[in-house]
């Protein structure tokens, strides 16, 4: 939650700079007409969730980083294995991770016959 909570100002209650850079970083987009992901379509220079996963990985253990630096990198690295594990941060852009998807509800009545 907190990497989301520090995407826009109104629901950072950290006192966070500006994160909006990061919103890529959540989700993989992939186009309608072809059901796979390839890397250097997907996640142009490394701008998405695979490529956040790469390099928080890689900054979590850095060397010259400092302690705050690394609980960050782990902060964003937990939280970026959890969206990548959401069946629709992985998906088409034309629906919008989602978003645009119509459904219907299903409600099942507790006396079943």
């Amino acid at each position: 939650v907190w990497a989301d909570d520090i995407l826009y100002p109104n629901t950072n209650p950290y006192g966070y700079p500006n994160w909006q850079w990061s919103r890529p970083l959540h989700y993989i987009n992939t186009p309608s007409w072809n059901c796979n992901y390839d890397r250097l379509r997907d996640c142009v220079n490394d701008v998405c969730v695979a490529g956040a996963l790469n390099n928080y990985s890689k900054r979590a253990i850095a060397a010259d980083f400092d302690d705050i630096q690394h609980q960050e990198a782990i902060m964003f690295l937990v939280h970026y294995v959890g969206d990548v594990h959401q069946p629709l941060h992985v998906g088409f852009q034309e629906d919008r991770g989602g978003n645009s998807v119509r459904g219907k509800s299903l409600f099942l009545n507790s006396k079943q016959e």
